[in-house]
Parts: structure tokens; C-alpha cells; sequence
């Protein structure tokens, strides 16, 4: 502010952001999980967790969150000790718990509901810079957060990040875009790193710059070019190349981790595939491995796929012996998954659930047109897209045609404004 060729550019008060990462996953999302597992069992929830399995590139193993220690530690913080990056692992398999269970019981209803709100609201706020939402949006969720945790009497645990909660709609509104400080908080862990090693006291800062940026700059050059690549890959056993060659395959190297444009997937991930029938394959990674064409594949063994609930965006497979070789360019993601005698059940990321909610609105909206279309003896009229979808207005003849090629379609792209332009 004491340079005046700078100050009129930059305005600290209107530029000033409220970091969600601190605000909510370290903040008020903390402090519900707490709540909602004190109205329920710690021990059921506990056992609960150990039919889940991450994908192995997070590093987490849910049950070890709720040892007797850490329980006795959540207990004396009132809010769950956990990182900003289990809260992300965690929340998806404990709002399925509410859903499935808490919910279902009278004596947990209004708590499930309020957890249920700041669930959504987390969800809104990872999918704000995909997908169109309003600043209004958020404002209403968030007094549905505030509303609902007042009623189970949870006001005495409200702290000034709750009051945050009604920034992030003016902040998205004003900048249009919602900022987070997961990147800056990665980034500490490497400076933390070299500077435990850094003996040179007289010249820290310059050193620890020098250490920090020689290592970006190495591996930045190491990274690979290729969207997928393989880590550490090996030589194939004969066994391998033989059941490939039986398949029409040959393979020069093979891998149990591959680096997708997604993430890191590994062996014994769950996996979501593009599918051309259905809105998703499903399998667990076996291998992967490099052609001798330069062209990465994949070994899943695929699940039978049985339905997806659209309300909870939850997909439910039979388990299955039907091993596969599939382009690595198929994979969408690794899931959170849990396997039981009943078959697999996978938790959809939010960033392919916006499919599944534009399938299923774009349906509605079809058919609802039509009928009052019918009904008036008229041509479709020009209709809009709800709010929670997309601003843009077309031809409702257009929805059904786009409905219909809608497979084709998210094979390229998942966003809504993708959808909006197409023909």
C-alpha cells in the first residue's frame, strides 16, 4: 500500500479470498463428523469402516482414523483430529453410513439431516469451478446447515468458520471462481522437507530457495511427457506374455501402477471404465502394461455391472471372474469401494456425478415438456435448464436428441457446459 503506482491495482479488501480448505474441511465438516458419530456409535461406525478400501495412491486406511487412542482424542478436541486430506477420504463413506443407516433411525433423523446439509455443501464447493452454481446457492445452503444444526442443539459448537460459510457465495459471485490452499499446504511439506537438512544459518533463506527450486526443476524434467506412463515397470513373466499373445497382445513392459491423467492407479484399485451401454464399467486393476506399439493397456478384471442409484450416486456390481484387456485411455478414476457376499459397491466421485444428475434431469425435463407440449396441442416450445444445471436455453427438441447421444457424448466431456453448447 506504500507504493502508489500499485495501489490502485491492487484492493486487499475485494480480492481477499476465504480458503474452504480451512474453512470447511478443517473447520465446520470436522466438527459435524464429530457430532453426527456422537449421536451414533463410534464402534459400529469403526467396524463399518473396515469394509471400505481406498484407492492405494491416498494412503489411508480408514479404521486406523478411530483407534481407541484417536477416539479419545476426537473425544477431548470435540471434533475429529484429522487432515484436510482424510476428511476428503472419510466424508463420501460416512455420509453413505448416514444415508443407509442414521437416517433411517428416529433417534439420529434431525442429525443426519444437518450432516447431510454441510455433506452438500462440501460437495458444492469442490464442483463450483466445473459446474455452473450460483452464489445464491451456497446461501441457502448454508443457512440449511445453520438451521439444521440449531434444531439438534449443536449451536453451542458453532465457531467464527461457520460464520464463513456465507462468504464463499459472495466471493464465487464477485471473483467466479472459489480458491483453496491444498497446493500451498503440498508445497510446505517439501520446503519442511529440505529445510531439516539446511545447516547453512547464515544464508537459510537463499539456501533453502536454491535446495527448493533445484528439485522442482529435476522433476519437472523427470516427469513424463505422455499423459499415461508407468512407474518402476519391469520385464513381463512368460506366463503374462503368453496369455497376452493368446489374447493378440504383446507386451514390452508391465506395471502394477500406472500414471493416468486422473491419478496414480494401482493394483488392486477399483476402477470406473467408460462403457458405450451403460454409464459406467467397473473392475479391479490387475496389471498394466505397454504394448508394442506404444499404446498403454490395462488388465481389469470387470465386475457385473447391476444399477446405480441416481439419489445417492452410488453404483452396485456382482462380483465376477471376467478378466479383460482395455485401453488405460478407458479409465475414469479409482473409487472408494467396499466388497461384501451381496457384491461391490462404489462410491461415484462428485466429479462424475454430475453425469448422472444431467442424465437424469435432462429426462425429467423431456418428458415434462412433451406432456405439456401434448396436452396444448402446440410444437415443443423453447425451454430453460434448471438452475442446478446450466443458464443456457435451446430447443426442448434438442434435450431429447442430446439425451439419446448423451453416451457419446461424455466420453469427451462430463461438464455441463460442454452439454449446453452441444447440438
Amino acid at each position: 500500500m506504500a507504493c502508489a503506482e500499485l495501489r490502485d491495482l491492487i484492493k486487499p479488501v475485494s480480492s481477499f479470498h476465504h480458503d474452504w480448505m480451512h474453512g470447511v474441511r478443517q473447520g465446520t465438516m470436522p466438527i459435524y463428523m464429530f457430532l453426527i458419530l456422537e449421536a451414533m456409535s463410534w464402534q459400529n461406525f469403526t467396524e463399518y469402516t473396515k469394509l471400505w478400501f481406498l484407492p492405494a495412491s491416498q494412503n489411508c486406511k480408514l479404521s486406523d482414523l478411530f483407534t481407541p487412542k484417536r477416539i479419545e482424542a476426537h473425544k477431548k478436541s470435540k471434533r475429529l483430529k484429522i487432515s484436510a486430506s482424510e476428511v476428503l477420504s472419510l466424508f463420501p463413506v460416512l455420509e453413505h453410513y448416514v444415508l443407509k443407516v442414521a437416517s433411517k433411525t428416529a433417534a439420529c433423523a434431525a442429525q443426519s439431516q444437518a450432516f447431510l446439509a454441510t455433506c452438500r455443501f462440501l460437495c458444492m464447493l469442490r464442483a463450483a469451478d466445473h459446474m455452473t452454481i450460483r452464489g445464491s446457492d451456497f446461501d441457502k445452503v448454508a443457512e440449511n446447515v445453520l438451521q439444521l444444526g440449531k434444531a439438534c442443539g449443536w449451536d453451542s459448537f458453532f465457531v467464527k468458520k461457520f460464520h464463513w460459510l456465507f462468504h464463499y457465495g459472495d466471493t464465487l459471485e464477485l471473483h467466479g471462481v472459489l480458491l483453496n490452499c491444498f497446493s500451498v499446504e503440498r508445497k510446505h511439506k517439501q520446503v519442511l522437507r529440505v529445510g531439516q537438512d539446511v545447516a547453512n544459518l547464515s544464508r537459510y533463506e537463499a539456501s533453502m530457495y536454491k535446495e527448493v527450486l533445484g528439485q522442482q526443476l529435476a522433476r519437472l524434467r523427470t516427469a513424463p511427457s505422455l499423459p499415461f506412463s508407468l512407474q518402476k515397470d519391469c520385464a513381463p513373466t512368460k506366463k503374462m506374455v503368453q496369455a497376452l499373445q493368446a489374447c493378440g497382445y504383446t507386451c514390452s513392459a508391465c506395471c502394477s501402477t500406472l500414471q493416468a491423467p486422473c491419478s496414480l492407479v494401482k493394483k488392486g484399485d477399483a476402477v470406473l471404465l467408460v462403457s458405450g451401454d451403460k454409464p459406467f464399467d467397473c473392475g479391479e486393476v490387475w496389471s498394466h502394461f505397454l504394448s508394442g506399439n506404444d499404446m498403454y493397456y490395462t488388465v481389469p478384471n470387470l465386475f457385473d455391472f447391476r444399477n446405480i442409484c441416481t439419489e445417492t450416486c452410488r453404483a452396485f456390481c456382482n462380483i465376477a471372474d471376467k478378466p479383460q484387456v482395455v485401453p488405460s485411455c478407458r479409465i475414469r478414476t479409482s473409487v472408494i469401494f467396499a466388497r461384501a457376499h451381496a457384491g461391490v459397491t462404489t462410491l461415484i466421485p462428485w466429479h462424475l456425478q454430475q453425469r448422472l444428475w444431467l442424465e437424469k434431469g435432462c429426462k425429467r425435463l423431456f418428458l415434462t415438456t412433451r406432456a405439456a407440449a401434448t396436452q396444448a396441442s402446440q410444437p415443443l416450445p423453447f425451454c430453460k435448464l434448471p438452475s442446478h444445471f446450466h443458464s443456457a436455453s435451446f430447443p426442448a427438441n434438442s434435450v431429447l436428441q442430446a439425451f439419446h447421444s448423451y453416451s457419446h457424448l461424455a466420453s469427451f466431456s462430463y461438464s455441463y457446459s460442454h452439454f449446453a453448447s452441444s447440438p
